[in-house]
C-alpha cells in the first residue's frame, strides 16, 4: 500500500501580535470544524530576526483552507504583504498519476491557484492549436 502526502512549509510575514492572534485562532476554527482537515501546523517564530507564522506541513494539509485564512486577513487588516504557498504532492511508491504540485498566491485578499501539470497541459494544447493554423516554431522550440 502506498501512502500520498501533501507537504509545504512557508514564513508568514504576520508580524503583529493581534494579527497573530486573530489568524491563529481562524486557522483553530477550521480545525475544530467537521468539514475541515486541519489546514497545516502553525507556529509563531523568528525567522532571521524577522518575526512571523510559519505554517506547514507534515503530510497532509489543507492549503486552500489557509489561502481562505489569509485572504481574509489580507482584507480584514488591509494587508498588501503577498503570499505565495507552493506545495507538492507525492507517494511513498512511484505510482502512476501521484505526484505533482502547485502553488497558491494570495494578493490583496483575492486567490489565484496554478497547478503544475494542469497548467502544462493547457501550454501544451495552445501549442497543439497553433501548429494546427500553421504557425511558426521557434529556433528554442526546434531544438
Amino acid at each position: 500500500m502506498a501512502n500520498n502526502y501533501l507537504q509545504f512549509s512557508e514564513m508568514l510575514k504576520i508580524t503583529k501580535p493581534e494579527e497573530q492572534e486573530w489568524f491563529l485562532e481562524e486557522l483553530a476554527k477550521l480545525s475544530e470544524d467537521d468539514d475541515y482537515c486541519s489546514p497545516c501546523e502553525a507556529v509563531v517564530e523568528p525567522d532571521n530576526g524577522v518575526s512571523g507564522i510559519w505554517v506547514h506541513t507534515e503530510e497532509s494539509g489543507d492549503p486552500g483552507a489557509l489561502a481562505e485564512v489569509i485572504a481574509e486577513w489580507q482584507r480584514k487588516f488591509k494587508s498588501k504583504e503577498e503570499v505565495i504557498i507552493s506545495y507538492a504532492l507525492t507517494c511513498s511508491k512511484p505510482r502512476l498519476g501521484e505526484f505533482g504540485g502547485g502553488a497558491i498566491l494570495i494578493y490583496r485578499g483575492k486567490i489565484y491557484g496554478f497547478d503544475g501539470q494542469a497548467d502544462a497541459m493547457t501550454k501544451l494544447r495552445q501549442l497543439k492549436r497553433t501548429r494546427a493554423v500553421g504557425g511558426r516554431r521557434s529556433k528554442r522550440e526546434r531544438t
